[in-house]
């Protein structure tokens, strides 16, 4: 399992990187502060430094830049506050995730990028767990302040309450199509641009509060991936 998981785990880069460079073509080019290297990867139930509660994560102190919650793993981001619970990480790939706890990222000044995976696990198994949602939770990015880029797992039905509360970096947020909640204050003080579906929610959303939208057409695969 393990194995299969560092085999995958490639695939898994080289298709966010590429398509999360062809959605920021849209936009205009790309800022040397925009483009990070990707230094060493971490798996959460598989490399060490992480640190748990149950089959939650609360923590990581290794060297690696970016972690990942693989598809086969029943945990997820525990909901806290507490600074620096990830200092030095800089990418997250949530590949499998039951509803984030309310504060799950909150105040975690080092991360950049935020990917929330949908879609079969690498054994086919496991589909029906790997949906994100909020189940009442509120603040999951609150102060997260050097956060650029956010996509939320395209069978997401809603957003929450004060979700990007104090993101002052955020440039990008993914809303897939299956987003028809958006929460009043999800994106108050947001100053950065909706990627949305055409006729979708998020873009219907982004017109009537005046937000920056781009609208793209990627195939259902890819949906909700940056």
């Amino acid at each position: 399992k393990n194995i299969k998981w560092k085999y995958y785990l490639n695939y898994i880069v080289i298709a966010i990187c590429t398509v999360f460079f062809a959605i920021m073509s849209l936009s205009g080019s790309i800022a040397p502060s925009d483009i990070y290297l990707i230094e060493k990867v971490a798996i959460a139930g598989i490399d060490s430094g992480f640190t748990y509660s149950g089959d939650n994560v609360t923590g990581y102190s290794g060297s690696a830049n970016k972690i990942v919650i693989p598809a086969d793993y029943a945990g997820t981001i525990a909901g806290t506050d507490t600074v620096g619970e990830l200092a030095g990480v800089e990418v997250v790939i949530l590949a499998n995730q039951v509803a984030l706890g309310s504060n799950a990222f909150a105040n975690e000044t080092s991360i950049i990028a935020i990917q929330m995976a949908d879609g079969a696990t690498v054994d086919g198994t496991g589909y029906a767990r790997r949906h994100w949602r909020t189940n009442g939770s509120e603040r999951q990015f609150k102060d997260c302040k050097n956060l650029k880029y956010l996509t939320l797992g395209k069978n997401s039905t809603s957003t929450s309450s004060s979700m990007l509360s104090g993101c002052t970096a955020l440039k990008y947020v993914v809303v897939p199509k299956a987003v028809t909640t958006i929460n009043s204050t999800t994106f108050t003080g947001f100053t950065g641009t909706i990627v949305c579906w055409e006729n979708s929610t998020a873009h219907t959303y982004a017109e009537s509060n005046g937000i920056s939208y781009i609208l793209i057409d990627i195939t259902s695969t890819a949906e909700g991936v940056v």
